[in-house]
């Protein structure tokens, strides 16, 4: 799906530390600082490009049962096959798999 007709929505979202912005993902300083040793460490292991899923909060049925009455609810509904799949194992779906 493109969103806004761009060919990579999102593609300029980016993460940083701090707690103000402007269309990026804000985390404290020590969890940005966990994140760019991470994928720090997977460029050196020669990983090209680091993909980054994030999730309104977990898609567990007990947290979308308590927000069944929200207008996103079926969105999320959408989402909790793939987030799911990625609790279970740790990696991402392939093509056509949640």
């Amino acid at each position: 799906m493109l969103a806004a007709g761009l060919a990579d929505p999102g593609g300029d979202i980016f993460i940083h530390g701090s707690n103000v912005t402007e269309g990026c993902l804000p985390l404290t300083n020590p969890l940005v600082e966990e994140v760019y040793l991470l994928a720090a460490a997977a460029r050196a292991a020669g990983q090209a490009s680091i993909e980054v899923h994030i999730f309104p909060f977990p898609l567990t049925e007990a947290e979308l049962a308590r927000r069944a009455d929200s207008p996103h609810a079926a969105f999320w509904r959408e989402l909790a096959p793939g987030y799911a799949y990625f609790e279970q194992h740790r990696a991402l779906g392939a093509a056509g798999q949640p």
